[in-house]
């Protein structure tokens, strides 16, 4: 780590007064949980600090575990609340570097994303000559034989990042959104489909045409019966719960 260089964090205003040492000394009284904010607050004479908007103020500090490739910066933490910190982020990119984040991993995903964008402006014949990507046929048939619940999945998915030929699923495209709450997968629609899933390449589901029709205009499509649509209801509801306790 020590071959990456940290980022100074930026001071807030209303804590402009305080010295490199007593911002330290502020950061461990807020995680030790001994005063209350009130109690910090008039300790640092912080004026103009509600007790509910301290955390906002405090700066970030380094988590030196991770670091981001990209940036060559060791990453950071702020604090969620007294008890829980955020997750590790790159302060350069913002990028969330997560708390078993490898490095490896992250330097590999950068080349795919790159080599992702530059063959995506290719035909789709142009796709299935890549050495690490998965091409995955799905075909209406195959749709019909899944759950109600990768039906939603998959019908999210196309409507999120099909192409504009409306053929090409690319997966890689599904990190820049949050489909489902809390940390689990919504589902493996690989095990769905029963295709053994390739180790080290990324998936590209290929769609019939009548099938991308079909889930982009489902109409009755994606209908399950009363008991599926409130098993998946009491799922997400649950996940969301989990979210909630952990990030309130």
């Amino acid at each position: 780590m020590n071959d990456f260089k940290s980022i100074e964090p930026t001071i807030h205003p209303k804590l402009s007064h305080l010295s490199k040492d007593e911002l330290q000394n502020l950061l461990h009284d807020f995680k030790a949980n001994e005063l209350k904010i009130k109690e910090l607050i008039a300790k640092y004479q912080l004026i103009g600090v509600a007790t509910s908007q301290l955390r906002r103020y405090l700066p970030h500090f380094d988590y030196k575990n991770n670091i981001c490739p990209l940036c060559e910066v060791v990453s950071c933490q702020n604090f969620e609340s007294r008890e829980s910190l955020s997750l590790p982020y790159c302060p350069v990119c913002l990028e969330k570097m997560f708390v078993h984040f490898s490095p490896e991993d992250r330097i590999r995903q950068l080349s795919w994303q790159m080599s992702n964008a530059r063959y995506r402006k290719e035909p789709f014949e142009k796709w299935c000559e890549l050495s690490d990507i998965n091409v995955v046929p799905i075909s209406i048939d195959q749709f019909d034989s899944i759950s109600y619940e990768a039906k939603i999945y998959l019908g999210t998915i196309v409507s999120l990042v099909i192409s504009p030929d409306l053929i090409v699923v690319d997966t890689m495209l599904l990190s820049e959104y949050k489909i489902f709450p809390g940390k689990i997968r919504f589902i493996n629609l690989m095990e769905e489909l029963e295709i053994e899933p390739q180790d080290m390449k990324w998936d590209v589901y290929k769609l019939e045409p009548l099938l991308s029709n079909l889930l982009l205009f489902p109409d009755n499509a994606l209908c399950g019966s009363v008991t599926e649509k409130l098993q998946l209801w009491k799922k997400i509801a649950v996940e969301e719960a989990k979210e909630y306790l952990i990030y309130r």
